[in-house]
């Protein structure tokens, strides 16, 4: 989770909102609590991507590309370890 959060931090930076890693490793591990307790699996990505967009004063639609690019990178690199694995 903490290499998800590092992840998370390293799109938000390239998107001109730095934050502090203690900063966000707390709202991903909230977002992920609210991912398995609400409906839907997405109600924890709406918690950091409202934290994030309030921390750094930014529109929420660019808080939301950070969260979904941080999605899709590490869907990205679960298809790369189940074809690296498969293959062995």
């Amino acid at each position: 989770q903490w290499l998800s959060a590092l992840r998370w931090q390293a799109f938000a930076a390239q998107l001109d909102m730095p934050q502090p890693i203690n900063r966000l490793y707390p709202w991903y591990l909230v977002g992920m609590v609210y991912n398995q307790l609400l409906p839907g699996t997405i109600g924890g990505d709406g918690y950091r991507i409202v934290q994030l967009a309030n921390a750094c004063g930014k529109p929420k639609r660019l808080s939301l590309v950070t969260v979904l690019a941080e999605r899709g990178s590490g869907l990205l690199v679960m298809l790369w370890l189940t074809v690296l694995l498969g293959y062995n």
